[in-house]
């Protein structure tokens, strides 16, 4: 509570984030959009950063910082210098992991793979931490799962989630894959019963191009859940080589790949 919190987002993503906020009573934190002179100089004075991807290219770590990356999933696609015709972009993540004093990892794979991948075996002399995703303790509170759903069940006996991974290199969409998306949720839709319901989150740079307004049992995830505090309460994820697979596994629900 003496602590003042900056959080980070886009311009037009700041509404959407302080909906997510105000739903959990979360009132002191302090949204700074990204590129803004706030942001910059939060980035540049605070204490402790914490990111779960990387900080953007012109962020160097003062002293007297302290950085915790935290990552965000278990690697079962390609990362770093493991991916096709796309290792020349890695510069930017390696520098961030090099500048964090903490790694979290969930498992001793995705710290190989990490360290692996983007090169840091003998360059790091930070700390690597084998904890557990903070994300991945909404998976082990029932009661906030019933609480939710009785909130957005309205009827529905069984709740599905397709969460598919990005497909496509960084910065850029895979047209193809992402009409091949479509062609699943038209027959997904058609296939369901009226007491089911799909709810889709498909990656931030995906669902720009798709449109599920036309759909009777396909929506998106509600807004004002954090995604895994709403995912927690479906009984069946369908989704492909996402990273989510490793961690929906913590709720020993059905798991369609």
């Amino acid at each position: 509570k003496d602590m003042k919190i900056y959080f980070s987002c886009r311009s037009k993503t700041k509404g959407k984030i302080k909906t997510i906020l105000d739903s959990y009573n979360i009132k002191n934190v302090i949204l700074v959009p990204v590129y803004s002179f706030k942001y910059m100089r939060a980035l540049a004075t605070a204490k402790y950063l914490f990111n779960d991807n990387t900080f953007l290219p012109y962020f160097n770590k003062k002293d007297g910082q302290v950085y915790v990356n935290t990552w965000h999933g278990t690697p079962l696609k390609t990362l770093g210098k493991a991916i096709k015709n796309a290792n020349h972009n890695i510069g930017n993540a390696q520098k961030n992991f090099l500048f964090a004093d903490y790694l979290l990892y969930p498992n001793e794979y995705t710290m190989e793979h990490m360290l692996e991948d983007y090169m840091l075996k003998n360059l790091v002399s930070n700390k690597c931490v084998l904890n557990g995703y903070p994300r991945n303790t909404a998976f082990f509170n029932k009661e906030r799962a019933e609480e939710i759903r009785s909130k957005e069940a309205n009827g529905i006996s069984r709740i599905y989630a397709y969460m598919p991974t990005w497909r496509g290199a960084l910065g850029s969409v895979d047209g193809d894959a992402n009409n091949l998306q479509k062609q699943y949720l038209d027959q997904l839709d058609k296939a369901l019963c009226d007491d089911e319901m799909l709810f889709v989150n498909l990656h931030p740079i995906a669902i720009k191009s798709l449109d599920l307004s036309s759909y009777k049992h396909i929506k998106k995830f509600p807004a004002q859940y954090e995604t895994y505090d709403f995912l927690n309460c479906t009984d069946c994820l369908i989704t492909d080589y996402s990273s989510v697979l490793f961690d929906f596994a913590n709720c020993r629900r059905q798991l369609i790949l």
